[in-house]
């Protein structure tokens, strides 16, 4: 009786480690695929920002654009007294005239610290100010919806999988005890 019962417990744990492995390895995916290049099209990305005074900010999510594998990611900042961006020494002016100053500039990577300066003049005199951005979490419309499909769809597979485990392993073991 005492090796029905081990074997009942070794029974549960596989199912139970399945079901987990399944529930763990899944969501690691969307992170190891959004460091590459989105393939060409638009995509919704979140942005982070870290530097400054602590009063402006940019909005999040924005938009990327990627065209023959280079990424630009509109910037748009809480104020409209910003008129410069510089971005790897390269100098980019605002794209719109009016509203909160908003611009178009390059990302070389996805989920990694991006250095820019960007210009205010919302001071007496204009002000350089070091900021840096990270834009992540590539996304176009329904592919959310896909992930989480496909997720629900692995969890539910492993479930029955270990169910119908359990189920064998109580056999063995009830034809055994008898």
């Amino acid at each position: 009786m005492m090796l029905a019962v081990k074997k009942n417990q070794l029974c549960a744990a596989l199912a139970v480690a399945l079901v987990a492995l399944a529930c763990l390895a899944l969501p690691g995916l969307p992170a190891r695929a959004a460091t590459e290049v989105p393939s060409d099209g638009s995509y919704t990305v979140d942005v982070q920002m870290q530097g400054g005074t602590g009063r402006a900010s940019v909005d999040s999510p924005t938009t990327l654009e990627v065209q023959d594998g280079q990424m630009t990611a509109t910037v748009t900042w809480s104020s409209p007294y910003y008129d410069l961006m510089i971005v790897d020494g390269t100098n980019y002016l605002p794209t719109n005239e009016t509203g909160n100053s908003a611009f178009q500039i390059p990302v070389a990577a996805l989920d990694e610290d991006l250095a820019v300066q960007a210009e205010t003049t919302a001071m007496s005199r204009p002000h350089t100010i070091d900021y840096t951005l990270r834009f992540s979490n590539p996304r176009r419309p329904g592919s959310n919806a896909v992930l989480v499909a496909g997720v629900a769809v692995a969890v539910i597979v492993a479930a029955v999988v270990a169910v119908a485990l359990l189920r064998r392993c109580k056999r063995r073991v009830g034809g055994e005890a008898a």
